[in-house]
C-alpha cells in the first residue's frame, strides 16, 4: 500500500500541531503526533494525511520525509518552522498557511492532539512503542506497512484488499500528475 508524499502538507500539518500545541514543541512529540495523525486516517479513511513512509526505527514509528525534513531544514519545511533550537521546533509564521489540509485532516489532528499532545517526549515515545505495529528494529529502521496497521485494528483481508487498491491508483495518478 503506498500513498504519494505530500511536503508542503506535511509542514502544514506539522505547523497546526505547533499552533494547536503552543511554541515551542519538542521535536520527539512533533514527529509522534504526526505519525499519529496518519495512523488515525488510515485507520479511519484508508489514506494517511502526509501520505508519508512510515517505519520503526530505535524511538519508535515515524515518518520518513518528515524526518528527514526536520534534520535537513528542508524546503517547505523552513517555510513554516524555524530551525531547530535544543530539540525544539517553533513556527515561522504565527499564521501558517493550511491551505494543503482539508477539515478532516485538520479535526484529525486536533483530535491526536488534544489526545497525546500533553505527553512529553519519553511518555509519548515510551506510548509508540507499544503500538502493534511497532517492532524494534535493533539500531536500524524498518518499513511499516499500512496493511497491517490495518489488519491490527480488526480490517478484513478483503477490505484491505479493496483500501490497497484505492491508494494505488491515487498513487498511480499522483505520479502521473507530477510528471
Amino acid at each position: 500500500m503506498r500513498f504519494v508524499y505530500n511536503s508542503v502538507k506535511a509542514a502544514q500539518a506539522a505547523a497546526k500541531i505547533i499552533k494547536m500545541h503552543g511554541e515551542p514543541i519538542d521535536t520527539l512529540v512533533l514527529m509522534k503526533l504526526l505519525y499519529l495523525a496518519d495512523r488515525e486516517a488510515l485507520l479511519d479513511s484508508g489514506y494517511t494525511i502526509t501520505g508519508d513512509t512510515m517505519m520503526s526505527m530505535p524511538h519508535g514509528p515515524v515518518l520518513t520525509n518528515v524526518l528527514d525534513s526536520v534534520t535537513c531544514n528542508a524546503r517547505p519545511w523552513r517555510d513554516y518552522m524555524k530551525e531547530r533550537q535544543n530539540h525544539l521546533l517553533a513556527l515561522e509564521s504565527q499564521e501558517p498557511n493550511d491551505d494543503e489540509l482539508s477539515e478532516y485532516e485538520i479535526g484529525i489532528l486536533g483530535k491526536i492532539h488534544q489526545r497525546y499532545g500533553h505527553l512529553g517526549p519519553w511518555e509519548i515515545r515510551k506510548m509508540t512503542h507499544e503500538l502493534p505495529e511497532y517492532e524494534d528494529p535493533n539500531g536500524s529502521s524498518s518499513r511499516i506497512e499500512p496493511a497491517d496497521i490495518l489488519r491490527f485494528a480488526g480490517k478484513s483481508d478483503r477490505e484491505i484488499e479493496v483500501l490497497t487498491r484505492e491508494a494505488e491508483s491515487l498513487y498511480i495518478v499522483g505520479h502521473l500528475v507530477k510528471a
